[in-house]
């Protein structure tokens, strides 16, 4: 399990910030998220490098196709992050791209 702390800054489409967490062995996700679709369940993905990403979290839009609060998270990342993308519930990846605000 990745230990760290890590924000990513959201690039365009998207605006706003994921900040990962660890706490007491749990991992959590704190989202300020605009951009996305209305309504929509939208998963995850953390980006261990270019060839591997898995699902760790999901939330679901406002009407406004915003997300603020902390999202349900279903495992932590395992090695330090390059980036974070979004899907639909479906698999169907959503444009934007939340990267290390660092870089």
């Amino acid at each position: 399990m990745y230990r760290g702390t890590e924000t990513f800054c959201l690039r365009s489409p998207l605006s706003g910030t994921a900040r990962y967490s660890v706490h007491t062995g749990s991992a959590s996700f704190t989202l300020d998220i605009h951009g996305l679709p209305p309504k929509t369940g939208v998963g995850m993905d953390w980006i261990n490098n270019p060839v591997r990403g898995y699902l760790v979290g999901a939330f679901t839009t406002n009407a406004a196709g915003s997300y603020v609060g902390t999202a349900q998270t279903f495992r932590p990342g395992e090695a330090r992050a390059i980036a974070i993308k979004f899907q639909r519930s479906d698999g169907t990846g959503l444009p934007g791209i939340g990267k290390p605000c660092h870089e």
